[in-house]
C-alpha cells in the first residue's frame, strides 16, 4: 500500500476494512500480473485504489472492474461465469439477469 491509499485505508470503517485490503491487493496483483511483471515490481509503486475505473502504468492504460461494462445480455459462457463470480450472486439470480 502506497502512503496515499494507506491514507484512504485509515478512514475505513474496522468492519469493512479485510475486504477493502483484498480489494485493493487483488487490483495491484491484476495490473502487475497484466503487466507480466508479477511480484518481481514492488507494489507499493503501483497506485490504484479503490475507485479508479483505469490505471496508467508502464506506458499502458489498465481498465479495473471491467465486468462493470459488459453488456448484461450476453451468449457467452466464460463472460457469464464471470459475472457470476465478479458480482458473488446465488445462479438463479445470474440466470434471471442473463
Amino acid at each position: 500500500m502506497n502512503d496515499q491509499e494507506a491514507k484512504t485505508f485509515e478512514k475505513i470503517p474496522r468492519r469493512l476494512r479485510e475486504r477493502k485490503l483484498l480489494e485493493l491487493w487483488t487490483r495491484k496483483e491484476a495490473v502487475l500480473k497484466c503487466a507480466g511483471l508479477g511480484l518481481h515490481h514492488d507494489p507499493r509503486d503501483l497506485h490504484t485504489g479503490w475507485d479508479e475505473l483505469a490505471v496508467q502504468f508502464g506506458g499502458l492504460q489498465y481498465y479495473l472492474n471491467a465486468l462493470d461494462y459488459v453488456p448484461r445480455k450476453v451468449d457467452d459462457d466464460c463472460l457469464m461465469e464471470l459475472r457470476w463470480f465478479y458480482d458473488r450472486r446465488d445462479l438463479a439470480e445470474v440466470k434471471r439477469d442473463l
